[in-house]
């Protein structure tokens, strides 16, 4: 686990000074403490900060291949590295180190783009390739590590971390056609970030730029939705995923330093580079670094609920469905109008009931099931909510702008039954920017956490499993909880999900809900220009008044503020001290 870096330059006498690369790996010291490398020839430069778990003596960074014509930066782990290894050694390739860096140089020199098919692991690489005088990127399947970029007339320039590529020397600017996305979602699951200009490679994709400047990108991966085929019992899916699963996690305990477990059932804003709005980030944080004082590994959970349907709003979802082809059946459409008008007006019936209704199949009649879905648990401010919230020229100059678009272009990518659409998207959306905090906070604290219920071949198995089998109920996750009721008490087992909880209701309340509203009615604040005075106090008046519960609201906006202040406006937050390795440097 490490963080990466690099730049390409183009034209005619434009080389990359070692110096620059080193001050874009300064920005990221807390990912890799351990140890620096950089290596620069000409117009690239590409670099390194590195925390040592596996080849703690020879693992060091960049690598090279035999005659050192392949440079390689990488940031992840390899786990069937020492499975490769044999057929390449007798390929003819001689490893000088036993790490699974070298692997992926031998894998390239044989396969070139397609050794990231070889690949099972998290990782983000970047390869200089001197004899064909181009830079190859690639980011895994699932979006495990983070790889960003910026690509102009002059350069081209990526890194583990944002604030790396603004450490070369970038000027931030603010991407304001972000904000409809980052309103409902609370995240851009595309390309696009926060920062004009500053690109995400998306999961499962690699890239190519020559010196040039000629960019190509591709998509190597994509989930397959299962298809219909030979009938199986479930007791056959389920001891497949015990048996697979039980591999992923053997393989995802290499190590050769103390490795740990995350059980789940202010913070220093710098290290989020993009405005996250998941209060649970916090928690996190605090919990990384609580583990780092005794482990530098650890073992999460993320990915099971995605991919094994674990969330109670797919079965919500389904339910209300199932319903809603009754209530077709039997409803003539202009009562159901009637009906939907009546529950979205009626001051018959209290307030939080008629909320309630409004996101079940009776007040949402008319809606297509992406939009049910999206609306009601994940879109903060709605669509009709943001235009009241934005200021009329925000509104002029962003018409036509849906926060939408993203996440629905991958729901039309999906096939199949209603689930697999759904988890799908969520495993293209939600479950990357879940990865992307997991990351943040786990290396702000020089953790290295690792997954393996995203292990691809994993992934790729929960996907075939019919729907029929993922359910008791209206309760999911049942391939995995039947897979390992020999390994645990039912009443762990089966108890109400719970992650890393957050005390939103203190953290929302008395002073500090006077200090939000403050902070957000600032003239600074309001000279963005983005939202109009008098709705930010009507969210906070009815908060405070517990008419509406606006938590979520009010942390989304609050987060960004304090974002733009640090990124955009130039703040300087308190840092943590982390003791860096001093650099090797090598090349011309």
């Amino acid at each position: 686990m490490c963080g990466i870096a690099g730049v390409i330059k183009f034209g005619d006498g434009a080389n990359v000074a070692p110096d620059l690369v080193r001050g874009m790996c300064s920005s990221m010291v807390h990912r890799g403490p351990d140890d620096e490398g950089i290596y620069t020839q000409g117009r690239v430069g590409i670099g390194m900060r590195r925390l040592s778990i596996v080849d703690l003596a020879t693992g060091h960074q960049p690598i090279s291949n035999e005659d050192n014509t392949i440079w390689i930066v990488f940031n992840g782990e390899i786990y069937n590295h020492a499975e490769l290894r044999p057929d390449l050694e007798a390929r003819g390739h001689r490893y000088r180190t036993h790490s699974d860096t070298e692997t992926i140089v031998h894998l390239y020199e044989e396969y070139g783009h397609d050794c990231v098919r070889h690949l099972r692991g998290m990782f983000a690489f970047a390869i200089w390739d001197s004899r064909k005088r181009h830079l190859f990127i690639a980011r895994d399947r699932l979006g495990i590590k983070p790889l960003y970029y910026q690509h102009d007339d002059q350069q081209f320039v990526f890194g583990s971390e944002i604030k790396v590529l603004l450490s070369s020397g970038m000027r931030p600017h603010f991407r304001r056609t972000a904000l409809p996305e980052y309103l409902a979602f609370g995240y851009l699951s595309g390309s696009e970030t926060f920062f004009s200009g500053i690109e995400k490679l998306m999961p499962g994709h690699w890239l190519e730029i020559d010196e040039q400047g000629r960019l190509k990108i591709e998509q190597y991966w994509d989930l397959a939705l299962s298809q219909p085929g030979l009938e199986r019992s479930q007791a056959d899916y389920i001891a497949q995923y015990r048996e697979m699963l039980e591999q992923a996690v053997s393989s995802h305990l290499m190590s050769d330093v103390p490795l740990g477990v995350f059980l789940s059932g202010g913070v220093d804003f710098w290290h989020e580079d993009e405005p996250i709005a998941w209060p649970s980030s916090v928690s996190l944080f605090f919990v990384a670094r609580l583990a780092r004082e005794r482990v530098t590994v650890v073992l999460t959970g993320e990915g099971s609920d995605e991919t094994l349907a674990g969330y109670s709003r797919y079965g919500f979802t389904l339910r209300n469905a199932a319903l809603n082809r009754i209530y077709s059946s039997v409803t003539p459409s202009l009562y159901r109008r009637l009906i939907r008008d009546f529950v979205a007006s009626s001051h018959l019936i209290g307030a939080d009931l008629r909320r309630k209704l409004g996101h079940t199949f009776v007040g949402r009649d008319g809606s297509d099931w992406s939009s049910f879905y999206f609306d009601n648990f994940f879109s903060a401010f709605s669509w009709n909510e943001q235009h009241q919230l934005l200021t009329d020229q925000l509104n002029s100059e962003l018409q036509g702008s849906s926060p939408y678009t993203n996440v629905l272009s991958h729901w039309d990518r999906s096939s199949g039954e209603m689930l697999q659409r759904l988890l799908y998207t969520d495993i293209k959306t939600y479950l990357v920017e879940l990865l992307m905090k997991q990351d943040n906070m786990s290396m702000a604290a020089s953790v290295e956490s690792r997954v393996p219920f995203l292990d691809h071949v994993v992934v790729e198995f929960a996907a075939s499993i019919p729907r029929r089998f993922q359910f008791d109920g209206l309760a999911g996750k049942q391939i995995l909880k039947k897979a390992v009721e020999d390994l645990l008490p039912h009443s762990i087992l089966y108890r109400p999900k719970l992650g890393f909880p957050t005390p939103w209701s203190g953290w929302l309340a008395g002073q500090q809900l006077d200090a939000i509203r403050d902070l957000l009615l600032e003239p600074r604040s309001l000279q963005r220009g983005f939202f109009k005075a008098s709705s930010i106090e009507q969210l906070i008046r009815e908060h405070r008044a517990s008419y509406r519960d606006h938590y979520d609201r009010i942390w989304r906006l609050l987060n960004l503020e304090l974002w733009q202040r640090i990124y955009v406006d130039g703040e300087v937050p308190d840092r943590p001290t982390v003791e860096p390795a001093m650099a090797r440097t090598t090349g011309d």
